[in-house]
C-alpha cells in the first residue's frame, strides 16, 4: 500500500485517537481537587491572564479571557488543543451573569464553538475546561482572546463612585493545557502557563503586562530580628535561622517592605502573598509555592514557626519572578529586589 495514502487514510482514525488521549489528559490536569502535577516552569512563559470593560450602566462588565507569549514559546509543531483553569472572584461585589453558556465566544475569540468549552460553578470558584473538539478549528499557536464572560456588579453605584477595585484569582495549581503535535497527532500534558490575577472595580482600563520597580535592598542575620530595608532598621516578632544549610526567614516582612500584601488561611494554612501581576500561595502542607498558578518544588518545605511563614531565602527569586538577587554569607542574607 502507498505509504503516503496510507497516512492520509488514517488521518481521522489517529486524530480520533488524538481526541481521546486529549480527554485523558485533561482528566489528569483536572485531578482532586482542579490541582496539576508539579512542574517548574519558566518566568516569561506563556500566561493566561483576564482583562476587563468598563462597567456598563446596568452594572455588567465584560471580562475577556486571554492568552498571551505563545509565539515561539511553544515545542516545533506543536499547539495547544486544551487549556483549564479554575478562578475565583469576589461574590459580596459582584455575580456571575447567569448565561447559556456561560463562557461566550464569536467570530474574533480562539475558542470558535461554545460546545467545546466545559464551565462547572461552585459558588465564586468558576471551573473552565477549554477543548477544541475538530483538532484543527480552534489549534492555539499565538496569543488572543479565549473566550469571554460577564459579571455583574451588586453594589454598582458604591462601585462608580469609588476607585476601590476586588480580585479575581486564578486558583493555585489549576492551570494547565494539552499539547497536540500536528505532524504526528501525539498529545502530552503541557504545564508552562501561569496566570495572572485581576484587580476589577467599575473604572477598568486595558491591561498591561507592566510591574513596578521595588528597588529595595533587605538584609537579615540568623538569630537577629532586626531586618534592614535601605537604610531604615525593622524590629520582626520572628527571628531567622539555619535548617541545614538553608537560611529561613519569616517571609511576612520581606513582602510587606516589597509593597506586597500578605493573608493568612487558618484553614488550609496557607498564607498568601499578593503584589502587582504576581500572586503568591505558601501552603505548608504541600512542601511547595504556587506563583502565579505554577508550583514550584522546594528543598527545603516552608514552616510555621511560633505564628509565622518562614520561607528558605533561596526561595525568595521565585516570588519577583527572578527579579531578585540573593547572597548569603555568614549568616547574613543579603536580598536585592529590583
Amino acid at each position: 500500500m502507498n505509504q503516503k495514502k496510507f497516512h492520509k487514510t488514517n488521518r481521522p482514525v489517529i486524530k480520533s485517537l488524538a481526541r481521546r488521549l486529549c480527554t485523558v489528559f485533561l482528566a489528569l490536569l483536572l485531578g482532586v481537587g482542579g490541582v496539576i502535577p508539579t512542574a517548574f516552569a519558566a518566568t516569561d512563559g506563556p500566561y493566561i491572564y483576564f482583562s476587563a470593560n468598563p462597567m456598563t450602566e446596568d452594572g455588567d462588565i465584560v471580562i475577556l479571557v486571554n492568552l498571551a507569549e505563545l509565539s515561539g514559546k511553544l515545542p516545533k509543531y506543536n499547539a495547544l488543543c486544551s487549556v483549564n483553569f479554575s478562578f475565583t472572584y469576589d461574590d459580596t461585589q459582584f455575580a456571575l451573569k447567569e448565561a447559556d453558556p456561560i463562557m461566550q465566544v464569536n467570530e474574533y475569540t480562539i475558542a470558535k464553538r461554545a460546545k467545546d468549552i466545559e464551565t462547572k460553578v461552585n459558588g465564586s470558584t468558576i471551573s473552565v475546561s477549554f477543548l477544541d473538539s475538530t483538532l484543527s478549528n480552534s489549534l492555539i499557536t499565538q496569543g488572543g482572546t479565549l473566550c469571554y464572560f460577564t459579571l455583574e456588579a451588586l453594589h454598582p453605584v458604591s462601585l462608580w463612585n469609588s476607585d476601590d477595585t476586588y480580585p479575581v484569582r486564578f486558583v493555585p495549581g489549576s492551570i494547565g493545557g494539552v499539547l497536540y503535535h500536528t505532524l504526528t497527532y501525539e498529545t502530552q500534558i503541557y504545564k508552562q502557563l501561569s496566570g495572572l490575577d485581576l484587580m476589577l472595580g467599575g473604572y477598568n482600563t486595558p491591561f498591561r503586562i507592566e510591574c513596578p520597580p521595588v528597588g529595595k535592598k533587605i538584609s537579615v542575620t540568623s538569630g537577629s530580628n532586626r531586618m534592614m530595608v535601605d537604610d531604615s532598621a525593622i524590629d520582626m516578632d520572628a527571628t531567622p535561622y539555619f535548617e541545614g544549610e538553608q537560611l529561613m526567614i519569616p517571609i511576612r516582612y520581606l513582602a510587606q517592605s516589597a509593597g506586597m500584601e500578605v493573608n493568612w488561611d487558618g484553614l488550609s494554612e496557607t498564607a498568601r502573598l499578593c503584589g502587582v501581576l504576581r500572586t503568591c500561595y505558601i501552603p505548608l502542607r504541600q512542601g511547595g509555592i504556587f506563583v502565579n498558578g505554577i508550583m514550584y518544588p522546594l528543598d527545603v518545605s516552608p514552616v510555621c514557626k511560633d505564628g509565622r511563614t518562614y520561607l528558605p531565602v533561596s526561595a525568595i527569586p521565585l516570588l519577583f519572578g527572578n527579579g531578585a538577587d540573593v547572597t548569603v554569607q555568614d549568616g547574613t542574607a543579603e536580598i536585592i529586589i529590583h
